[in-house]
């Protein structure tokens, strides 16, 4: 009995550990990082925008329907359980323009100039209609997806890619409101104490028996 009380004890203290917080900031650990390359950006480029054009807004070129375009950046070494995207299409009846249908994330992780590691590969529906896997928001022709890495990553070298949606008119190309980093989760004090307290009981329930 005391066996089983330990362990639940335990798990009280692990199990907060396993959830991964997505927090919503104006600023993150991608604000102010230095963008080194771009493939098919229209103008400048941004990681915090607004719900409301064109302040800080990335707007990639059209590069036709299942076409890529990119973008390189470099930030302090961090470490990351995901990121939050937010995007936007012009909405409808102007058709589905600047529609996404895809979207990657990658890391250079031994800092080698080579992105190596492919962190998150979605597919988006490029309608951005409710229903969207992960959207937050569930409102047409605008995304909010928390994509989650699988696990922390630590590096100061990062690359994203878009894939461009239907192409159907002018002023086509993705249009990304804003990326936001979602640091690594840090387990709360008080869930510490109930983990050491765990296992200080279970090595109490050992010795008892030994």
């Amino acid at each position: 009995m005391k066996l089983i009380y330990a362990l639940i004890v335990g798990f009280l203290g692990v199990g907060p550990m396993l959830v991964h917080a997505v927090p919503i900031s104006n600023t993150d650990a991608f604000t102010g990082a230095g963008i080194d390359s771009v493939e098919g950006v229209q103008g400048g480029a941004s990681f915090d925008g607004s719900d409301v054009d064109p302040s800080f807004v990335t707007f990639f070129s059209n590069v036709g329907t299942g076409g890529v375009a990119s973008l390189v950046f470099t930030t302090a070494t961090i470490s990351l359980d995901g990121v939050r995207l937010f995007a936007a299409n012009d909405g409808a009846g102007l058709g589905f323009r600047r529609a996404m249908s895809g979207f990657r994330f990658y890391a250079d992780t031994d800092n080698d100039n080579i992105f190596e590691t492919l962190l998150i590969d979605q597919v988006i529906n490029h309608d951005y209609n409710s229903g969207q896997l992960e959207d937050v928001d569930l409102a047409n022709n605008e995304l909010e997806m928390a994509l989650l890495f699988g696990g922390t990553i630590t590096a100061s070298h990062w690359k994203y890619e878009v894939i461009q949606g239907q192409s159907i008119g002018a002023f086509e190309g993705v249009r990304v409101q804003e990326l936001d980093a979602i640091a690594a989760s840090v387990p709360e004090p008080t869930a510490l104490a109930l983990m050491a307290l765990g296992l200080v009981g279970l090595g109490f329930t050992k010795h008892r028996k030994a």
